[in-house]
């Protein structure tokens, strides 16, 4: 199979994915380091320079912020994470039954057009819809 050139914004959302990668990594080892002796401690802008170095020798350029990691710490979202909750239709257990739904339909040979799925969706959870 051919390979093709990746879009802008699909290269945008692998650069999010790995910058979110070493986030979570340098949340890891900061929270390893709290594990050790006060004096033994790394302060968090170097374990946040540490990662980045990780991932650029990885052959990919991040970079991580120490206060990004500091708000993640004390439970912050990450913009993916607010936009998936604020944009979501359905909740993710009402999504899964939906999909289950559709396959199942799917299955029996009779599958859902968008219109179709849209009033399943509106029928089934119109309570708790947005």
């Amino acid at each position: 199979m051919a390979k093709h050139a990746q879009s802008v914004s699909m290269k945008k959302r692998l650069a999010s994915r790995e910058r979110e990668k070493a986030i979570a990594h340098a949340m890891e080892a900061y929270k390893a380091e709290l594990q050790k002796p006060e004096m033994e401690r790394k302060p968090l802008k170097t374990i946040c320079r540490e990662a980045a170095e990780e991932w650029k020798e990885k052959g990919i350029s991040v970079t991580v912020s120490a206060d990004t990691v500091r708000r993640r710490l004390t439970g912050g979202r990450s913009h993916t994470e607010f936009n998936a909750e604020k944009n979501a239709w359905l909740a993710l257990e009402e999504e899964t039954k939906v999909v289950e739904y559709c396959l199942a339909l799917a299955k029996r040979g009779f599958p859902l057009n968008h219109k179709q799925l849209k009033f399943h969706c509106r029928l089934s959870f119109a309570s708790t819809a947005r």
